[in-house]
């Protein structure tokens, strides 16, 4: 009985340890999976911010093929639609809204009806800035409609921070750079020297320094 009652006893003690090992490695593979996920979304956020959307979709096809319903993924994807003026861009924009991340969400349909020219961005914007007054984005596009609304010099002296808080990190200077040369050709060709220092090539305003 006792020997039985040892074999039971062993018979458990494997069982526990497989349980173990199995559970160990569950979370190992979620883990590097989740490490490998987060570093191709980093690159691919990389490429975007210089402008290399094909590399940027080869990471972003990549982390689709492991977690297609990654909202991180589905915002990237957004971003580069809604800039390369994709027609699938409302799709991927219906997909990010059910992904349940809702700041993610609102700074892409605020991003695109500001695009688009809607008559509801003004309320959206103060909406959403109150939601998110820390959102880089939010405080970007806020920074957008001052340009347009004429204050430059509110949004020079800003430029910086607004330019460390959005992926488009040259996009502040470039929406400077276009305003600029009816102002101070000087300032402007600074602020065009800054796009081609984020971007690492060229830009298509070098041409303008051949007249100067």
């Amino acid at each position: 009985m006792k020997t039985k009652n040892n074999s039971i006893a062993r018979i458990k003690s494997v069982q526990k340890i497989l349980l173990l090992n199995i559970l160990i490695s569950s979370f190992s593979v979620m883990s590097y999976g989740q490490a490998e996920t987060d570093a191709l979304i980093d690159h691919a956020r990389y490429e975007i911010a210089k402008q290399h959307f094909s590399n940027a979709g080869n990471y972003l096809n990549e982390v689709e093929r492991i977690d297609s319903l990654n909202p991180k993924l589905l915002y990237l994807h957004s971003e580069m639609k809604l800039i390369l003026g994709k027609e699938d861009f409302p799709k991927y924009l219906e997909k990010l809204r059910n992904a349940g991340v809702d700041e993610l969400y609102h700074v892409m349909k605020l991003k695109h009806a500001v695009f688009i020219g809607l008559s509801e961005s003004e309320n959206l914007l103060e909406m959403y800035f109150e939601n998110y007054p820390e959102n880089g984005e939010i405080k970007y596009v806020q920074w957008l409609l001052e340009l347009d609304k004429g204050n430059y010099e509110i949004c020079r002296k800003s430029v910086d921070e607004i330019s460390n808080g959005t992926i488009f990190k040259y996009a502040p200077y470039l929406a400077l750079f276009n305003v600029s040369w009816d102002k101070n050709y000087k300032n402007a060709i600074v602020y065009m020297d800054s796009v081609e220092q984020i971007i690492g090539r060229a830009f298509y305003g070098s041409k303008y320094r051949e007249i100067l």
